[in-house]
């Protein structure tokens, strides 16, 4: 689970609470997003997070995504 991440869906206004970051990211990304909002971040990624979670919910299944992440730190990529 140290990849893993979960998460608390609001939907008025519609935004992603973390409840869980897994050990993985954290050594990964160097911080630790649980307890956080999505709406409150400022990185590229934050409108294309939206969509997928957004297609998560109108679906009404899981949904995986499998990417190859990187750091600006220059770390392998995950």
């Amino acid at each position: 689970m140290p990849y893993f991440r979960v998460v608390d869906v609001c939907l008025d206004p519609f935004d992603i609470h973390y409840r869980y970051w897994g050990t993985g990211l954290v050594r990964m990304l160097c911080h630790d997003r649980t307890g956080h909002r999505l709406s409150t971040m400022s990185l590229k990624r934050v409108p294309q997070a939206f969509a997928e979670y957004r297609t998560m919910i109108e679906e009404k299944a899981p949904f995986a995504l499998i990417y190859t992440a990187t750091t600006s730190r220059n770390a392998s990529p995950l």
